[in-house]
């Protein structure tokens, strides 16, 4: 029984040995078919490539119309057989071939049965121009602008720096002049002229002082540094300067009563509120609120 048994249990063994490694060269050549074929179409899509993107630099260039350029191509020239598709023509452009697939460069790819291979290659539309160029230059131009503009920004803040402390100088010798002239001018009119003269210098020396404590709080807008703040302190030092001999300023706030705030805003936003009650209310009396902390009303009575 066992010598009957081992021929046919080897029989059975060899037969299937033999099977398995017949499919798996038969499945070996075809994985390698495919590679290879794969191959192929890679090459003969890198060896297109370059021709196409030659002759649209060529047509760049010489600013010819795509579809005028490729038809009167000389087809002995080249290896392969360059032939126009206009873009209204049918989705296949062959009848008797197979869609195969997409390349990376999305390039379609057909082939026929009898090994040949098609490819679909897209060209600009219009003068040749190629879109990056103009999108470079455009984006280099946006570049430049703001380049430009915080050049711009930065020397305006520089000249806003430097100008009302160069601009101090001939101011205190106007100044100067015009208090030796004093000396010798005795009339009322001339008297008047003169203080016009001091006037218009206190008021240009003003406007220097908040040009340079804008540029100051420009400069330093994203550098805040909050404190605690009396109220009462601030507005009495800011309406002890900004009073003049027919205005009264009276200030009527408690003596504890504080903000959490930035000074330099909090002094500019207050000042400006005195200066402005004073210009536009020289002869009417006003109690205004300014501010109001929790049910407090803090109030600036001119």
């Amino acid at each position: 029984m066992i010598n009957k048994f081992l021929p046919k249990f080897f029989t059975r063994l060899y037969t299937t040995m033999t099977l398995t490694i017949c499919g798996s060269v038969y499945l070996v050549l075809i994985l390698l078919n495919g590679f290879v074929e794969r191959d192929d179409i890679n090459d003969y899509l890198n060896d297109v490539t370059w021709i196409v993107q030659s002759l649209e630099s060529i047509r760049a260039q010489n600013n010819i119309a795509e579809e005028g350029y490729y038809r009167q191509l000389d087809p002995q020239l080249y290896p392969f057989n360059i032939r126009w598709l206009p873009s209204t023509s049918p989705l296949v452009p062959c009848n008797n071939c197979q869609y195969y697939g997409l390349s990376d460069d999305n390039i379609e790819t057909y082939r026929f049965d009898d090994g040949r291979v098609l490819s679909v290659h897209s060209v600009i539309h219009g003068s040749g121009i190629i879109i990056q160029d103009p999108l470079n230059q455009l984006a280099s131009s946006f570049n430049e602008m703001a380049q430009q503009l915080s050049e711009t920004v930065t020397e305006n803040k520089i000249f806003a720096q430097a100008v009302p402390h160069e601009l101090r100088t001939p101011l205190s010798r106007i100044q100067l002049a015009a208090g030796i002239l004093r000396t010798d001018c005795h009339l009322p009119e001339q008297q008047q002229l003169l203080d016009n003269i001091d006037q218009y210098i206190v008021d240009i020396d003003q406007l220097f002082s908040q040009v340079i404590t804008f540029s100051q709080v420009n400069t330093h807008s994203t550098q805040q540094h909050y404190q605690e703040i009396m109220l009462k302190s601030l507005a009495t030092r800011i309406s002890r300067f900004t009073s003049s001999a027919t205005t009264v300023i009276e200030v009527n706030i408690s003596d504890d009563l504080s903000v959490f705030s930035e000074p330099a805003y909090l002094r500019l936003i207050t000042e400006n509120l005195i200066k402005n009650a004073i210009d536009h209310c020289r002869t009417t009396i006003i109690s205004a609120p300014v501010l109001r902390l929790n049910h407090t009303t803090i109030t600036l009575k001119l």
